[in-house]
């Protein structure tokens, strides 16, 4: 028995209200015979592990349906269910239901947050799953008010999972963008400073017309909040403060063991801080003083590692800083807002110092060096494909008018950027400066095609970034297409360098390709 659809149910079986009919009482008669065994399944299914994916054919119109089933309980009259439709496809396009994710209207979320709490979330395909839109009730869900969510998170959706799961469910989402599969997770989200909640994730990731990858995401709140170990505080919570860079008063915002919030205020904090020699360590305090110093006129976003004791428990430790600046119409910084976060342990692994090792700080791609080994290798098993070197446009200018902080921001954002228009098959990495090199296996016959397509979509991309002076930023871009295996790392790179050249003479912000001989 029906006991609600929605007038978008109808729209996505192509049926209208009429035409359903007695099937209120009895649904099932309204697909396909051949589909109704594996509804019975999906059910089943969802009574065991909570949720499945299913597929069916609608009886009258021919219109093929993908849904996700949850069951939602027992009742006096039995099991009750919610099915959501995701997908759907006309009758003409049987063998292709899997073509076109529905937009972002069409997740029934109405229809979802009457049966269970529930959110939903935009975001894009990036290291940080950043935001692009989030629905009020994912907000309620976590505890907190719409500018404290922004300033504890960072506008980003990897920020809500605990630490010990982001990479798993970044992988899987990423993995998500190369198989299509439904993402399906339980995962331990945030719940305002100190505790955490049980939720469960329901995606799908799409990309769009421009190249573009989104995460289009449901939350779900499983509604029991995870028992801290022994009551004892967790080195992993997220502590917030916000520093007034004009009265140089840092408040930290230090959440207990209980969940209880008290405020932590350290006046003339920058001024008196090389004398805190048991809160903070003498490099950090450096450190510190220098990035205040940027920031004050130069209000950008980003982080830095420091070593302090911000719980006060008589030992220093390492913390990851994320910062983000709010300025007034001179656009001199006057608050600056961030977050910190216990890294001590995972810094001090092996796992850790190997990355270190690989990885350019700045941007999180990989350095020069490994860059250059993970090429080599590429290279050697692929026997060919396209290396591109990006070069941005007036970067020098960046830095000298609007201060390095801003460049530094700059190189952050085109690493994103980049990210999303190379595979994790791929190999990308940041040579130095503000050049950046990639190297895409691909078959002979696709290679001049696929590298004049991705290097329109990396110019276009790039060229959407905003600059604080209200210019954008640009880049000039040149792929070498090699078509067998017998070159080194420099024999790719000599000839991508010479093609981005060839780029500038252009007059930048454009692209070239060329076969090597």
């Amino acid at each position: 028995e029906s006991i609600m659809v929605n007038d978008q149910f109808y729209e996505e079986c192509g049926l209208k209200r009429d035409e359903f009919g007695d099937a209120k009482v009895d649904p099932i008669a309204e697909v396909d015979e051949e589909s109704r065994a594996t509804l019975w399944r999906a059910a089943a299914e969802a009574r065991e592990k909570g949720s499945a994916l299913c597929k069916a054919k609608v009886r009258i119109t021919g219109r093929w349906i993908e849904c996700v089933m949850r069951w939602i309980g027992p009742s006096n009259r039995g099991d009750v269910f919610a099915m959501n439709i995701v997908r759907s496809g006309s009758p003409e396009d049987d063998d292709n239901v899997m073509a076109q994710m529905t937009q972002d209207f069409k997740w029934n979320l109405s229809m979802l947050h009457n049966i269970v709490p529930t959110g939903f979330a935009k975001c894009a395909v990036d290291n940080s799953l950043t935001i692009d839109y989030i629905s009020p009730d994912l907000v309620v869900q976590t505890g907190l008010s719409y500018d404290e969510f922004m300033q504890r998170f960072h506008n980003s959706f990897i920020n809500l999972v605990v630490p010990a799961r982001r990479s798993e469910f970044l992988e899987t989402v990423l993995s998500s963008v190369e198989t299509d599969e439904l993402i399906d997770e339980e995962l331990t989200l945030y719940h305002g400073f100190a505790h955490e909640i049980r939720s469960q994730i329901i995606a799908r990731t799409q990309t769009d017309e421009k190249g573009q990858r989104w995460m289009y995401a449901l939350v779900l709140s499983k509604g029991e909040a995870a028992e801290d170990v022994d009551g004892e505080a967790r080195n992993d919570r997220i502590i917030p403060f916000d520093y007034d860079i004009v009265d140089d008063l840092l408040v930290v915002h230090f959440p207990d063991a209980d969940g209880a919030v008290f405020d932590v205020s350290l006046a003339n904090w920058v001024e008196l801080i090389e004398s805190y020699a048991d809160r903070i360590s003498p490099a950090s305090a450096s450190k510190v003083i220098a990035t205040v110093r940027d920031l004050k006129h130069h209000p950008v976003s980003g982080f830095t590692d420091i070593k302090c004791d911000i719980a006060g428990q008589g030992n220093l430790r390492w913390y990851h800083v994320n910062y983000m600046c709010e300025a007034d119409d001179d656009g001199n910084t006057t608050v600056i807002h961030g977050y910190a976060q216990d890294a001590n342990d995972q810094m001090g692994s092996a796992k850790w110092w190997r990355k270190q090792a690989e990885s350019d700080y700045l941007t999180g791609l990989l350095n020069r060096n490994a860059t250059e080994q993970a090429i080599n290798a590429a290279v050697q098993s692929s026997g060919g494909g396209a290396m591109f070197m990006i070069d941005l446009d007036n970067f020098k200018r960046v830095n000298d008018e609007m201060g390095h902080l801003t460049g530094d921001s700059l190189l952050r954002d085109v690493s994103e950027e980049l990210e999303r228009h190379f595979r994790e098959s791929d190999v990308l990495g940041r040579y130095g400066g503000d050049e950046f090199v990639a190297f895409v296996p691909v078959a002979n016959g696709a290679a001049l095609s696929l590298a004049e397509k991705r290097a329109a979509d990396i110019v276009e991309g790039i060229s959407r970034i905003a600059l604080p002076d209200g210019t954008t930023a640009a880049c000039s871009v040149g792929v070498a297409i090699a078509r067998h295996g017998n070159l080194t790392f420099y024999d790719l790179l000599e000839a991508a360098d010479a093609t981005m050249y060839e780029s500038k003479l252009r007059g930048k912000g454009v692209y070239t390709v060329r076969e090597m001989g």
